[in-house]
């Protein structure tokens, strides 16, 4: 080994440049260790998702096109008892109500009381302890609810958004297939009162929104939630929660254009709002 001075700095020398070239390169790769390392939980849910999506896959189709009343007129929960795994205490107990179709229902109680519980037991996503939800057809009556999934709308407390434009968060699939409904889309910008957002916007309808809807208020985010359910034109509505960010001029707006639709849709509209409760004489007071 050469231990003369010169040959041993210019050695260091060597070493450092080689250091200082590779550090950013250490520094993205640690990052990126601790971003998958912090997401790993979530990594491990999504697998197990799409595990459980791939099974279900290989399952035959449980639900055939029979099994739907596309001419019910009820939807009956019978003496519905439900708690969560975790908690005690029954949200609700020999729970009954009847939905008619037209019916226009405003779901209403404090924070907690379990308003959207009942939503996602009406749909199935939960189901109760004990008693039965029924769909009516005259005289014929079938467990569950067994509506056409085309024919509903859903409208979550929170929407998410794509970074893309205005349009195609409203008309999603039918945006990228460039099979828009024209027809449908006016009529979903009107009844969401979104035609005034649009025409203040350079680009109109083909503004991009930003990650999460980050160009937009909260209330702009809402009113494109609605349109995106509304342009899927559906007989069976549900808003949860859905106007709680607008301002009062623009929730009553959506309120009144969705009055105009009374005798070809049917509404369930959750709520704990008194300027939105007042339009509904149908109520279902939850933890009351």
């Amino acid at each position: 080994i050469d231990t003369k001075p010169y040959n041993i700095l210019t050695l260091v020398g060597i070493y450092l440049v080689a250091f200082f070239r590779i550090l950013p390169s250490s520094n993205r790769i640690i990052v990126s260790w601790n971003f998958v390392a912090f997401n790993n939980a979530t990594l491990v849910l999504l697998t197990k998702e799409l595990d459980k999506c791939i099974e279900h896959e290989k399952q035959p189709n449980e639900i055939e096109s029979s099994e739907f009343l596309e001419s019910w007129d009820k939807i009956a929960l019978k003496n519905i008892s439900f708690k969560y795994d975790d908690s005690e205490k029954n949200i609700f107990e020999h729970f009954s109500y009847e939905i008619f179709k037209y019916d226009f229902c405003a779901i209403t109680g404090p924070s907690g009381s379990g308003k959207s519980t009942i939503v996602d037991l009406i749909l199935g996503i939960l189901k109760p302890q004990t008693g039965e939800i029924e769909t009516h057809a005259g005289e014929v009556k079938k467990q569950g609810l067994k509506i056409p999934l085309n024919t509903i709308g859903y409208v979550p407390q929170k929407t998410f958004l794509l970074d893309e434009s205005i349009l195609a968060n409203i008309a999603l699939q039918d945006y990228y297939n460039n099979k828009v409904n024209e027809k449908n889309l006016y009529k979903a910008v009107r009844l969401s009162a979104l035609e005034s957002l649009i025409e203040e916007l350079d680009d109109g309808i083909y503004h991009r929104v930003g990650e999460g809807g980050m160009s937009l208020s909260g209330g702009q985010i809402q009113r494109i939630g609605i349109a995106r359910a509304l342009y899927a034109n559906p007989s069976f509505l549900i808003l949860d929660e859905a106007t709680s960010a607008l301002d009062y001029e623009n929730e009553k707006k959506i309120i009144e254009n969705l009055f105009s639709l009374k005798n070809n849709m049917t509404l369930l509209f959750i709520s704990h709002s008194e300027s939105v409760l007042k339009y509904f004489d149908n109520k279902i007071e939850i933890g009351k």
